[in-house]
């Protein structure tokens, strides 16, 4: 489990606080053990009319160690904190990293904000594994220990016995009861995490709730996931509860049973007052912290379930490939790929295709022609269910496809922080002279001159402080700062005005030769400089070649440009989508 490894590389990396907690930790409880055997002499002295002086200084000792188990107890929660600060630091961040590398299909089936809660839970529960593993179970086990070995001395073996086989009784019983606590606590954070995600699909679509004015339904449909929650939480509750009546009665059993052997020592004149309050202390010692270990490690596993949620989706580091195929120099190719969905459906039907590096390739096609998909495919977001893709003539998987191509589509990705951060997210080191000409390439000087605070203006979550061909700017400023050799730009410029549109592929058109370019795009003015152009149609490929040789052979082609040119009424039957 990757938790107890973070917690015990912490451990063993800051040896210093570790070994200051724990032996913090241990003294405490020797000292606890000591308070009972303390006052009970105490009050013997005074039952014995003995040493005034010496019942003083028993006095003061039982004070003296009852403040030093409190200051020893909190001491150690502070020097723990950092060690615990700092596994939490390390596990989101192997964790958040992990979730980056997922594909496309991951993200798609785990929606963000149950990812988000999954990851908060966890984070917190590592607190929660490792304090109450360390400080609440571990020490009332040593307690327990001490007590039963310091009770069959200074009293019969009877007496640890007792407290052995109680604690025995409800070690089992607890362990019984927090397996069940498990799957009833997985059931309610399942159903929790849907409301959460209720919630966070809902708010992100406010705007559609607004404009057909029907806030009822969102309320109605998170009511439903609320009730279904709330189902397993009262199942969850009511099994806990009998669990903690029943916990109560082994121990008051085993309370009893010690009383009663006091009592009866007692009235045997083989015991004293001295006899009973120690025992009575130690029983206040043991079993007033024993009812809570069960709620302590039902918290305990529940911690474990939340930690296992989380790394079942697989957080282990992925290896690194031992060698990443080389940049391509010359030309890259796709021969005779396919792709399948799962309903059947042939998505790329046998699409090869020859590109020279430096070349700016546009793809167009009516919608559901496979245009994204083969940019995909192309871009390593996607595997091929068949089919070859080549770099100078050498295969190259997927990996190394991520690792050489930029894919900018048109969900722009804008971080909840400044211009500055976004654009810089490619290149943080990037120097002042290419961050100008990024954003004078993205043309997007206009709207950092309008800002008071330029570059430092902040985007919103999601960028919801700029319009959306801001956003599609931004990120387009983003990508021209990428030292990635394959840019694929992906409708990415879908919600900008056509002149601004046209400067924008232009720059890119001329950027340096070493450079691949794909554009998809729906204004076909746009692309008619495009060095090749590739026609799909139902996932195949009808038709490619530069502008004129298409608009010379390919009748689909014409109809396109001629539907933009001159589009028809809303009744017509030459619309196409593109």
């Amino acid at each position: 489990m990757l938790a107890y490894r973070l917690i015990r590389e912490t451990l063993q990396s800051h040896l210093a606080a570790s070994a200051s907690t724990l032996s913090l930790l241990g003294v405490s409880r020797v000292i606890q053990a000591c308070i009972p055997i303390l006052f009970a002499t105490l009050v013997a002295r005074f039952e014995q009319q003995q040493g005034t002086d010496v019942a003083l200084w028993l006095l003061a000792g039982y004070v003296l160690a009852s403040l030093f188990v409190v200051v020893a107890d909190e001491a150690r929660l502070v020097l723990f904190l950092p060690l615990i600060q700092r596994t939490q630091q390390r596990f989101l961040s192997l964790a958040l990293t992990a979730l980056h590398a997922k594909t496309n299909g991951f993200h798609s089936r785990h929606a963000s904000p149950k990812l988000t809660q999954m990851m908060t839970r966890a984070a917190w529960s590592l607190e929660s594994l490792s304090s109450v593993a360390l400080f609440n179970l571990l020490p009332n086990a040593l307690f327990c220990l001490i007590a039963a070995i310091v009770l069959g001395v200074t009293q019969s073996l009877a007496f640890a016995a007792i407290l052995i086989l109680t604690l025995f009784v409800y070690v089992r019983f607890t362990i019984h009861m927090a397996q069940k606590q498990k799957t009833l606590y997985a059931n309610r954070i399942r159903t929790d995490n849907d409301v959460h995600a209720v919630i966070g699909d809902s708010l992100a679509n406010y705007e559609v709730v607004q404009q057909f004015d029907n806030a009822a339904s969102e309320r109605q449909r998170l009511e439903d996931r609320q009730s279904l929650m709330h189902r397993d939480w009262q199942l969850q509750q009511r099994h806990l509860s009998r669990s903690k009546v029943i916990q109560s009665l082994i121990v008051h059993t085993g309370l009893g049973m010690m009383l009663y052997l006091t009592v009866r020592d007692i009235q045997a004149n083989q015991a004293g007052v001295a006899d009973l309050v120690m025992v009575n202390m130690y029983m206040l010692q043991v079993f007033t912290p024993l009812q809570a270990v069960g709620l302590l490690y039902t918290a305990f596993i529940q911690s474990r379930s939340d930690i296992q949620n989380l790394e079942e989706l697989g957080l282990e580091p992925a290896r690194e490939s031992e060698s990443t195929t080389a940049a391509p120099r010359t030309r890259l190719s796709l021969d005779q790929v396919c792709v399948v969905s799962p309903e059947g459906e042939t998505l790329l039907d046998a699409v090869s295709l020859d590109i020279p590096v430096g070349s700016t390739v546009a793809i167009i096609g009516q919608s559901g022609a496979g245009k994204s998909m083969l940019m995909k495919v192309l871009g390593g977001l996607i595997r091929p269910d068949a089919g070859t893709l080549r770099y100078d003539g050498e295969p190259v998987d997927e990996a190394s496809r991520q690792h050489h191509t930029l894919y900018v589509s048109q969900r722009t990705g804008i971080f909840d922080d400044t211009l500055d951060y976004n654009i810089r997210f490619a290149d943080a080191d990037c120097s002042a002279d290419r961050l100008s000409e990024a954003v004078q390439a993205s043309q997007l000087e206009p709207v950092i001159a309008q800002r008071e605070t330029g570059l430092a203006t902040p985007c919103g979550e999601g960028g919801e402080l700029l319009s959306g061909g801001e956003r599609q700017r931004v990120a387009l400023a983003r990508a021209w700062l990428s030292h990635k050799p394959i840019l694929i730009l992906d409708e990415a410029t879908s919600q900008l005005d056509r002149l601004n549109e046209s400067l924008i592929l232009e720059n890119v058109h001329q950027r340096h030769a070493s450079i691949t370019r794909f554009i998809i795009t729906h204004r076909l003015d746009s692309i008619v400089s495009a060095d090749w152009i590739i026609l799909l149609e139902r996932g195949r490929l009808v038709a490619q070649g530069s502008h004129d040789t298409l608009m010379e052979q390919s009748t689909l082609y014409r109809t396109l440009r001629d539907n933009q040119e001159h589009p028809a009424s809303p009744s017509g039957s030459r619309t196409h989508a593109i």
